[in-house]
């Protein structure tokens, strides 16, 4: 007999449902990265969160080290991506 073990992913501490599981490989993926040293992206970065955050499929935390750079990965639709600033957007 076989076994699968099915990899959970999380929205904060709740766990996805399974068709929510099936939006996030799908849809279109960006990394965040912001040089705290340069208060225009953090700003760019807040505003662009706080429109953004509701229409967020994934948002992972903070992988950055915080006291120079902030890094995140969303998937998102493409509108919203599309909406990031250049000057955050990773490559």
């Amino acid at each position: 007999m076989w076994y699968i073990r099915v990899k959970e992913y999380f929205k904060g501490d709740v766990p996805i449902s399974r068709p929510e599981r099936a939006i996030v490989c799908f849809m279109p993926r960006a990394t965040i990265v912001v040089d705290v040293t340069h208060p225009e992206e953090i700003a760019a970065c807040d505003e662009w969160f706080a429109k953004w955050t509701p229409r967020l499929t994934y948002r992972s935390e903070n992988q950055g080290c915080g006291c120079c750079v902030n890094i995140w990965d969303v998937v998102a639709p493409d509108e919203a991506l599309a909406a990031l600033p250049a000057n955050i957007k990773g490559h």
